[in-house]
């Protein structure tokens, strides 16, 4: 997540103000009454709330203390906020990891329930921004089964709606849109990832929320960009797949990284400078993380493939230097 474009979503709590309209009724002409009888009734949209889907998403309240920088032997003080949680297999609920990172309490409420749940952080990761809470009392989940995640990724303009407990309410909230965009892009802390840009309404409040299709989820709201419109991110199953997979052993070991300089062989220049024709494609190893010979990345090399994704494999003829293919 980029913190200089877009913002986390938890919302402090607070009263919601109710504005209700008055509704002005219309008498309507017989004639019109008739011919509005003989109109087939319109079809149900495409994509509508689901029960299962309600039942498996949960809001959560977190009181959470930062760390002090400019104090670090105290921390600063204590910070009420809420969002939003779904129930997954084994028992747990998954969330952002903004939402618990430094959470000295956590309480889960169902929807449509007075009743909330102390649970505790089981794994985080904040590079990602994923969280697993387990609950201290099982019986929570005597009626709340998990919900199902879809198994491929969505394509663009495929309908999404969007649940969670945002500002503006108290109740579940259900907004709609379509995917607009799905990108490669950084996270925190130097993770990079898939995220999901979607049109749907996100709000403070929607983080943690399932983003579903059809009955099952495609993701996890936990941004939206700033001084913008209808341009929210949600984490996509793929990555949500592979948190849960590492966090199975019981420890998160978090996402492997490149941490060199990188250059891309756009510049026309380039080229003739590295003795390299038009058929070779890759990226070129600006400055490598490390100088140490036993490093195997060198500068000038050329990355032509990383696992079975890349182009033809080519080689760099200044100073000897061999393009890298992985």
């Amino acid at each position: 997540m980029n913190h200089q474009t877009s913002r986390t979503l938890k919302t402090p709590g607070f009263t919601a103000a109710l504005i209700l309209a008055a509704l002005l009724s219309v008498p309507v002409p017989a004639t019109a009454a008739a011919a509005a009888a003989l109109t087939p009734a319109a079809s149900p949209p495409a994509e509508t709330p689901l029960p299962s889907v309600e039942n498996s998403v949960v809001q959560i309240f977190s009181t959470m203390r930062q760390p002090d920088t400019t104090k670090p032997w105290s921390k600063e003080a204590p910070e009420m906020a809420s969002g939003s949680g779904v129930i997954i297999e084994g028992n747990r609920i998954l969330t952002n990891a903004h939402m618990v990172l430094y959470a000295s309490q956590i309480q889960v409420q169902a929807e449509k329930s007075s009743d909330k749940f102390t649970a505790t952080v089981e794994a985080v990761a904040p590079g990602i921004d994923l969280a697993v809470l387990k609950l201290d009392d099982p019986t929570f989940f005597d009626n709340r089964p998990p919900l199902a995640r879809a198994d491929k990724m969505p394509a663009v303009t495929d309908p999404v709606m969007v649940y969670g407990y945002p500002t503006g309410g108290s109740s579940l909230s259900i907004t709609k849109g379509i995917v607009s965009r799905i990108e490669f892009v950084p996270y925190n802390n130097s993770t990079s990832g898939l995220r999901i840009q979607i049109d749907a309404a996100i709000n403070p409040g929607n983080s943690g929320g399932p983003a579903v299709a059809g009955d099952k989820m495609i993701g996890l709201a936990f941004s939206h960009l700033s001084n913008a419109q209808n341009i929210g991110y949600i984490i996509p199953n793929e990555e949500i797949e592979l948190f849960l997979k590492d966090i199975a052993s019981g420890h998160y070991t978090g996402k492997p990284a490149m941490f060199d300089e990188l250059q891309t062989l756009e510049n026309p220049a380039l080229r003739p400078y590295l003795r390299i024709d038009k058929s070779v494609h890759g990226i070129i190893v600006n400055e490598p993380f490390s100088t140490e010979p036993a490093y195997p990345l060198k500068k000038w090399d050329i990355i032509t493939k990383i696992g079975d994704t890349g182009g033809r494999p080519g080689h760099d003829q200044r100073g000897g230097q061999s393009a890298c293919e992985f």
